[in-house]
């Protein structure tokens, strides 16, 4: 399975015909698993260190991972790939998941797990329905 979604063919197509990646593979695939793993990873470790103030280095690899994550796609696409679309979804993607794992914005004092459950499953159903179309960047 690749990491990136497949845009549905150009043209008229039919539910017979299909093509491109279904519902729940492009919300698998939105999400950048690889990149919510690398910040939870790096929240542990602010957490395991105990810095007297640990918002520098939320913010540090908040943001370090929001400039890897459209690189990242780039990188993995194959030349001629749409890979643009992706990018933008799945780095938007990494900011609800940040809030709704909590360290980062509990520590800006910003936190609200019920408005955080709330975007992060809103955010995940809509993005499901955007869908590629070959030929488009």
């Amino acid at each position: 399975m690749s990491r990136l979604v497949t845009p549905r063919p150009a043209g008229p197509t039919t539910a017979q015909s299909g093509g491109g990646d279904d519902y729940l593979s492009r919300v698998a695939k939105y999400v950048p698993s690889e990149i919510v793993v690398a910040y939870l990873t790096a929240q542990g470790l602010i957490v395991a260190s105990a810095p007297a103030d640990p918002r520098p280095y939320y913010a540090a690899v908040a943001l370090v991972l929001l400039v890897v994550t459209p690189l990242y796609l780039r990188r993995l696409a194959q030349p001629g790939q749409p890979v643009v679309r992706q990018m933008v979804i799945s780095t938007l993607a990494l900011p609800f998941w940040a809030y709704a794992l909590a360290e980062l914005p509990e520590a800006f004092g910003v936190y609200n797990a019920l408005a955080a459950s709330l975007a992060l499953i809103a955010f995940s159903l809509v993005v499901g329905l955007t869908q590629p179309v070959e030929g488009e960047s």
